[in-house]
């Protein structure tokens, strides 16, 4: 495996982004950009980039703002005082453009775990330079649960100050009894069946921390843009997209909220659309006790989109 040494990319507002690039020993079928989750990092997409590269794919990673080891503790979980969901959306669409200007290949796939697949569905209603998209642990809350938590987190933003860190807002938003039924070992089971995945995780200082008040009202707005249906139609309806969940997922609704989705998708008239919703399986996907499985599926459906 050849890895290149981080690339600073420099964003509209000053703001660097280190992009890592790992790269296939041969000539990639195509480049793979890696979005993470919230309250994680991009190191944790190591083992399933080498596979990648592995299978012939150029991979492509980074840490959102306020995410990752080169943020101090205490910045982890804030984007802005304002318009963060914006910011980190256009970071996806600047470091796109430089990959399609510098990779070697001209395909490019876009994959978004959980808070980075809702920030890749806001891509992809404003840049349509994508060969295909693979939303992981996705979410769609019902509409009276994205404007009640724009409501609370814009509130407690406005009263408390952006940068306050809400144990709060926390808890309104993974507090629910779909988390803690899941809860046998420790409140984070919900993320893997994989008692190591979540042993890890849980032992990282930049994972599983609590965000700002901005960051949550950031996230809110993340969720209802990418639910929202008069955005929705300015995505491509021909666009290859290939959505995965865990029928054992809360972010996911326990599937319910995915096959929601899924019609939704269909009723605007989308054609591309593959999707596995996987049994057992909880919110990550490439931590769970079947990941094998996952990779070689997620590779299975680029090869055949390419």
């Amino acid at each position: 495996m050849k890895t290149a040494n981080y690339i600073k990319i420099r964003q509209k507002d000053g703001y660097v982004t280190k992009l890592k690039c790992i790269y296939s020993p041969d000539k990639p079928k195509a480049s793979i950009l890696i979005l993470h989750g919230m309250a994680e990092h991009h190191n944790r997409y190591l083992a399933f980039s080498q596979y990648l590269a592995d299978s012939g794919f150029d991979v492509y990673l980074y840490d959102h703002r306020g995410h990752g080891y080169d943020t101090k503790l205490s910045d982890l979980g804030f984007f802005a005082e304002n318009r963060g969901y914006k910011l980190v959306t256009e970071d996806v669409i600047e470091i796109s453009k430089y990959i399609e200007a510098n990779n070697r290949s001209n395909k490019l796939i876009l994959f978004g775990h959980s808070m980075g697949s809702l920030i890749a569905r806001n891509v992809i209603q404003a840049y349509d330079k994508y060969t295909g998209v693979i939303l992981s642990g996705t979410a769609y809350p019902s509409k009276i649960l994205i404007n009640s938590g724009l409501l609370v987190t814009s509130l407690v933003k406005k009263i408390k100050g952006p940068k306050h860190i809400s144990p709060f807002l926390s808890n309104l938003i993974f507090g629910g009894k779909n988390y803690t039924k899941l809860s046998e070992r420790t409140a984070f089971d919900w993320l893997s069946r994989s008692h190591q995945a979540v042993g890890a995780y849980i032992h990282d200082a930049y994972c599983g921390f609590i965000c700002t008040a901005s960051f949550y009202n950031d996230l809110m707005k993340l969720t209802a843009n990418a639910a929202n249906k008069n955005l929705l139609q300015s995505t491509k309806t021909d666009l290859p997209m290939f959505i995965i969940s865990g029928d054992k997922d809360p972010v996911g609704g326990y599937g319910k909220d995915i096959k929601r989705l899924l019609s939704l998708y269909k009723k605007l008239g989308f054609t591309k659309i593959a999707y596995k919703i996987y049994p057992e399986c909880r919110h990550e996907l490439i931590n769970e006790l079947n990941k094998e499985e996952v990779f070689n599926d997620i590779r299975f459906w680029i090869q055949k989109i390419l």
